[in-house]
């Protein structure tokens, strides 16, 4: 089943505006699944060691140096911890991600819209791969293996505990994430060469991404996390409280501890990382999307 990208050209600025749509040669439900998959393997890859030290830090480090030196200490593979489980999840994760958001694109003709749907599939697949990574990042050089903590999380709340953060992740996400698209899909044609239009627009649309997004990012992890000390050690089983209730009682707690600066732990590096990652996955499927549609040629 091809898929045919739809444009807006704005060709008269009357309110409303009067449009004119171009449609990009027709893309076959594999290659948009394979540019999906490989930009989202670049993605992660090259963000994943500011990643590690934004966990550390979140969790346990409220300083960045330190939390930084607490993984330099520990080795070089502790700012990989978790690629394993994450890897094949992200492939698949983005692969239907950008599927998703072609699909619903055709369908209401609103890139808004398709990034939402597309954020959704994504973030199914990502949660559990995300909460695994997160408890190996934590662990530094002794990390645990994913089955391992597999079941620890099993036994603290089944295959619920795994999307322990997803009603979070996707609040904080799924709105952020239809404006992110929005962005790029608008920028991505306002510049003569194709291929560094992507690019620029994928890094402004990492950055609409992260903005805001804080608090609610340091609140995931702490779900995600929730039972999990340090190294090689857990608490006692999760309490089962109501989402809601538990994740006031986080965020009144670190607003005690560390003051309102607190809420906002990790900001610097979710910002660092947001803006190249933006940059790098959107900027690869728009490219080998572009190299796709000059490799098949006009029909």
């Amino acid at each position: 089943m091809p898929i045919t990208e739809i444009k807006y050209k704005i060709i008269s600025c009357s309110n409303p505006p009067i449009f004119e749509v171009e449609e990009d040669p027709n893309l076959s439900l594999y290659q948009i699944a394979l540019a999906g998959g490989i930009a989202g393997i670049l993605e992660h890859g090259v963000t994943l060691p500011l990643n590690a030290i934004k966990t550390i830090q979140q969790h346990q480090k409220p300083n960045l140096r330190v939390a930084y030196n607490a993984l330099q200490r520990a080795g070089i593979p502790s700012f990989f911890n978790g690629w394993k489980v994450m890897l094949p999840a992200i492939g698949v994760a983005h692969a239907g991600q950008f599927l998703s958001i072609e699909v619903v694109k055709e369908k209401t003709g609103s890139d808004f819209i398709g990034g939402i749907f597309g954020r959704l599939f994504h973030d199914l697949v990502m949660v559990p791969a995300d909460t695994i990574k997160q408890w190996q990042q934590i662990q530094l050089n002794t990390p645990k293996s994913a089955k391992d903590i597999t079941n620890t999380l099993f036994k603290q709340g089944g295959l619920a505990r795994l999307y322990s953060s997803l009603p979070v992740t996707l609040a904080t996400r799924l709105p952020s994430s239809g404006v992110a698209y929005a962005t790029y899909a608008k920028l991505s044609t306002e510049f003569q060469n194709p291929y560094y239009s992507h690019f620029f627009a994928g890094a402004v649309a990492g950055g609409v991404a992260s903005a805001f997004t804080a608090p609610m990012d340091l609140l995931k992890t702490r779900l995600q996390l929730e039972g999990a000390i340090n190294k090689n050690r857990t608490s006692s089983p999760v309490l089962r409280k109501n989402i809601v209730t538990k994740s006031i009682e986080i965020m009144i707690n670190e607003q005690r501890k560390h003051g309102l600066k607190g809420l906002f732990r990790g900001w610097q590096l979710l910002a660092a990382a947001e803006v190249p990652a933006g940059m790098i996955c959107f900027g690869t499927y728009g490219v080998m999307k572009k190299a796709f549609e000059e490799f098949d040629g006009p029909d």
